[in-house]
């Protein structure tokens, strides 16, 4: 008898072509199982339904307290967000906040001809300085005196002569709105000390 060779070549089976039928399918409604079938979408979406087991009560209870803590969590930062809009309006656009009239007169004093030559140009215009060294702090106190809403606010004035303060009154309406002032003053740092009257009458 003739021993076979170890090194003789290995017959390979010839891979057998598609038929006309599996090529017109479409790629994604088949799936090959291990007979060389097919398989729909269907049948995977049931055969996996089959295979998960399915949901004990405390699971349930947990899915669903895990699904009620995210919509918390997305209303609580939907609200906070809104709050902080509204919050920043009022502190910057609101026409009756200490910011806007800040900037209202600050406006006023820069384009004083008198203060300009004071002080000099450009003028720049600052609140309060902080610990950390910030200057966005505008000092203001509103008080009531004979039945009429009152507001003052102070800031700072710095230019290339002098510096100054500049101490600032408005008078509220019925509706408590600070619609009038009742003065502007200046008063330069330094020497000759001097305060600067400007008329508020057409203002």
């Amino acid at each position: 008898m003739k021993k076979t060779s170890s090194t003789a070549k290995r017959v390979r089976k010839p891979i057998p072509f598609p038929t006309l039928e599996e090529i017109s399918r479409p790629a994604h409604s088949k799936v090959p199982q291990d007979g060389g079938q097919y398989m729909t979408e269907d049948l995977i979406v049931e055969s996996v339904k089959k295979k998960r087991p399915p949901m004990t009560f405390q699971q349930k209870v947990h899915e669903n307290s895990r699904t009620t803590w995210y919509a918390f969590i997305m209303v609580s930062g939907i609200s906070l967000l809104i709050a902080i809009g509204i919050n920043f309006y009022r502190d910057m656009f609101a026409k009756n906040s200490v910011n806007f009239i800040y900037g209202d007169t600050a406006n006023i004093v820069k384009r004083n001809t008198e203060v300009q030559d004071a002080i000099g140009t450009p003028i720049v215009v600052h609140g309060e300085e902080t610990r950390r060294g910030w200057r966005r702090h505008i000092s203001s106190t509103q008080f009531y005196n004979e039945g009429k809403l009152y507001l003052r606010i102070r800031f700072y004035l710095h230019g290339p002569y002098r510096n100054a303060t500049v101490d600032v009154e408005k008078v509220a309406d019925e509706k408590g709105v600070f619609d009038k002032y009742t003065y502007i003053l200046v008063e330069l740092h330094g020497y000759p000390h001097r305060i600067i009257d400007i008329n508020v009458e057409n203002l």
